[in-house]
């Protein structure tokens, strides 16, 4: 019957609704815990520093296939735990210079952040954008995949690719 329709389409609509604001309070309490504790992690052979909220982080390392006969990269990932549902990453890898004889770093960054999400799901984006961090160029991503609200972003400094991912 058409009221019954109209009814249940009513209902998809407001949880739709209620879907979205819980994902925008989901990313605005991602935005308001970014904010620095002034307690910085310092990597020398990283070369970057990061505010992981005053504590160590774990420092784990994989190494990755590049392709096209180049081998592999090690990659390096440190993560923070801060609680069953938060959860911080930053990672890198230089990559030879003979890599990007193959490929296109805005191309390549689109690939890595499909990388990324693909272990986790399939995502719906909030936000997906190119951006440049000093010059350098990268992708910033929202996104939601089931209960999970990720802000993620990768970039390239000369040939270290950087990904810095926080889940919640």
């Amino acid at each position: 019957d058409v009221g019954d329709l109209n009814d249940l389409t009513d209902a998809l609509d407001e949880l739709d609704e209620e879907l979205n604001n819980a994902m925008d309070e989901v990313a605005d309490e991602i935005d308001e815990s970014l904010s620095s504790t002034g307690d910085v992690f310092v990597s020398e052979d990283g070369g970057f520093q990061i505010d992981f909220f005053g504590t160590t982080p774990e420092v784990q390392s994989q190494m990755v296939d590049l392709g096209y006969g180049l081998g592999e990269v090690e990659m390096f990932m440190y993560m923070y735990e801060k609680s069953l549902t938060e959860f911080y990453m930053l990672a890198y890898a230089d990559y030879p210079s003979a890599y990007f004889d193959y490929i296109d770093k805005a191309e390549s960054l689109k690939d890595v952040a499909g990388g990324f999400f693909g272990s986790y799901g399939t995502p719906n984006y909030d936000e997906e954008e190119e951006i440049k961090i000093d010059g350098h160029p990268g992708r910033h991503y929202k996104a939601a995949i089931g209960s999970n609200y990720f802000v993620y972003r990768t970039y390239y400094v000369d040939n270290r690719l950087f990904q810095i991912a926080m889940l919640r």
